[in-house]
């Protein structure tokens, strides 16, 4: 497929430099084959070639692992190894690599809406030495293993039933376009679309769960619902928060890691919603609050130092006093239950003077309780 572009097919070979003993660094003569790295040793690309990025560059942007474009461009300059400075991907996707996009302009010969991708520099290790590998995080592309496409999303897909051995393996492949019309068969083998039997009989003796009791949020008319969900970044998922009916039913949608610098709030506007943010709002950082806004609230300061928290009094019946609260990893367990125990004594404050019927704390403190011990009592006045 890729000498049948008819395009120039460049060979990059990755720069492996080790450490020695003395600390200094040198060069080793070839990059080494099979090396643990996502960088691989050899690329052979060409402008016009399918291709797949095989490193997280950049997740908030959608610059991960196993999204696909086509080469747009290829841009030499002087680096080692005569490798180009730049390669320029048109990605499937027009969302992925927006900010990327705002930062660095594709060359007038170069396809409008193209991402440039740069050398990205990985360290793995060989016989006990640290090598720092530099490469372009990216394979040729025009095939996927099914293991590889679990998740993915695409418009059209041929699936060729050769591959297909372990039970499941053809639904994953098969479930992968959005439409009935967008889906090719090869080697069809209707035998090969069957159920692991163990799965298959505990889905079996699983009790029905009835939808129209179970879930509030999308059947009651009658609660007063709040919601809290860890975004990353409401400035890219804003439009799946918009899209999501359950979090369009709720009265109240806390948001914890909302990314919010140098984003205006205009952009991020839920009609028919207040929006409150916290003033620390930088990359893995920031809590939200949005109240619908037909309800009266009272939005109320908070000092809680390193931690991002909101405190709102509703004035509803019932009415609620909505502590939101967000630990950043960087803070200790027990300067956060010193911060904590600040901020419960202050929502009892709060709660006195505004006579709340409820009062709700939720947030992410990032704490697992699988693994680390109980947080235990927290010595406040109340």
């Amino acid at each position: 497929m890729l000498h049948s572009l008819q395009s120039r097919v460049e060979f990059i070979e990755a720069v492996d430099i080790i450490g020695t003993a003395n600390a200094t660094l040198k060069k080793l003569l070839k990059p080494t084959q099979n090396a643990k790295s996502t960088l691989p040793a050899e690329l052979n690309i060409a402008i016009g070639a399918r291709v797949m990025l095989t490193t997280n560059l950049d997740v908030a942007d959608g610059l991960v692992n196993g999204v696909t474009g086509k080469v747009t461009g290829i841009v030499h300059g002087n680096l080692p190894n005569n490798q180009p400075e730049a390669i320029w991907i048109l990605f499937d996707n027009p969302r992925i690599g927006a900010n990327c996009r705002r930062k660095y302009l594709p060359p007038a010969n170069v396809a409008q809406g193209s991402v440039v991708i740069l050398p990205h520099k990985e360290i793995y290790q060989i016989r006990l030495q640290h090598v720092t590998r530099q490469q372009f995080p990216l394979k040729l592309a025009w095939a996927f293993t099914i293991h590889k496409v679990q998740g993915m999303t695409m418009e059209r897909a041929t699936v060729s039933f050769t591959g297909i051995f372990q039970a499941g393996m053809a639904y994953v492949a098969l479930s992968r376009v959005v439409t009935l019309g967008g889906l090719y068969l090869t080697d069809f083998d209707s035998n090969l679309i069957y159920c692991n039997a163990e799965v298959q009989d505990s889905i079996s003796n699983m009790p029905r769960c009835n939808l129209q009791s179970s879930n509030m949020l999308l059947h009651s008319e009658m609660n007063f619902s709040i919601l809290h969900h860890n975004t990353q970044s409401l400035f890219c998922h804003y439009k799946d928060i918009i899209s999501n009916p359950e979090f369009m039913k709720a009265d109240i949608i806390c948001l914890s890691e909302t990314w919010l610098t140098s984003v205006k709030l205009h952009c991020i506007h839920i009609p028919g919603y207040n929006l409150h943010c916290s003033n620390q709002q930088a990359r893995g950082q920031g809590v939200a609050i949005y109240i619908c806004e037909k309800y009266r609230y009272t939005f109320i300061p908070l000092e809680t130092g390193q931690c991002h928290s909101l405190l709102v009094a509703t004035h509803t019946i019932p009415s609620f006093l909505i502590l939101m609260l967000y630990r950043p990893p960087s803070i200790t367990t027990t300067h956060f239950l010193s911060l904590l125990v600040k901020a419960l004594n202050q929502m009892e404050t709060c709660h006195q003077i505004y006579n709340t019927d409820y009062k709700v704390i939720l947030g992410d403190f990032n704490y697992d309780l699988l693994k680390l011990p109980s947080l235990g009592p927290l010595k406040n006045n109340n």
